[in-house]
């Protein structure tokens, strides 16, 4: 149960640095016939996160409940918009962003261009 709970802070504590990272690194522009669709981000936020995964996997010990946990933390972030995406009822929003499996994270610098993409729920993913 302890080291649970470690490993679900350390990957909150993995996040907030990843999202840190993007924030101050990584400049996006926008991409002109990128294909990607997205929905018109706060101008409050500066990076928006888009999880895409079946809600009812979220206390699941498996690598899917660890980044839903972890990607839902996003909310809790100044300057993040967050997005959950159920895949169940979903499927048109899947289409537009082009997501194929769940789970997956996106993660878009100032909103726009092309996403960074965390696919499926393998270790390396979690990390």
């Amino acid at each position: 149960m302890r080291s649970t709970r470690n490993v679900v802070i350390l990957g909150v504590v993995g996040l907030a640095v990843v999202l840190t990272v993007v924030v101050k690194v990584v400049t996006a522009s926008p991409t002109p016939g990128s294909g990607v669709a997205i929905e018109q981000v706060p101008v409050e936020a500066s990076v928006r996160v888009v999880l895409v995964a079946d809600p009812r996997e979220a206390e699941s010990s498996c690598g899917c409940g660890e980044i839903i946990r972890m990607a839902r933390e996003a909310e809790n972030v100044d300057g993040v918009a967050f997005q959950e995406i159920d895949p169940r009822t979903g499927a048109e929003q899947m289409a537009e962003i082009g997501v194929v499996v769940a789970p997956t994270v996106l993660i878009w610098s100032d909103g726009r261009g092309e996403p960074k993409r965390f696919e499926g729920e393998s270790p390396e993913v979690v990390e």
